[in-house]
């Protein structure tokens, strides 16, 4: 049996109204709460600095101190929140650089 080009197209619009339905259900597995949670998790570990520890970043890119609950903008740097966390709550964080050790030898020359 051979279908008619009008039979094809119905078939292939059924089709496409199937999937996006199915896309839907699959996007609302997690309550709203439960997603921002998990795209905040996954933000946080793109961050390597520790004063992340410190903050929530919702989906919006707001930083929110969870402390005290103070808001920052999307745009707003490490070095700030770094200086928030140490006037407001007395925490200091500063990132080592200079991690390599020197070992005590003689140097031999061939």
């Amino acid at each position: 049996m051979e279908l008619t080009i009008a039979e094809t197209s119905q078939l292939q619009q059924l089709r496409a109204e199937i999937l996006g339905e199915l896309d839907k259900d699959e996007n609302n597995l997690y309550s709203e709460e439960e997603e921002e949670n998990i795209n905040e998790d996954e933000n946080l570990n793109n961050k390597k600095s520790s004063a992340w520890n410190y903050f929530k970043l919702q989906i919006s890119g707001k930083k929110i101190c969870k402390n005290c609950s103070q808001e920052y903008g999307e745009k707003t740097g490490i070095s700030t929140l770094k200086k928030h966390l140490y006037y407001k709550h007395n925490i200091i964080i500063d990132k080592i650089k200079n991690t390599q050790t020197t070992l005590n030898f003689l140097r031999v020359d061939p």
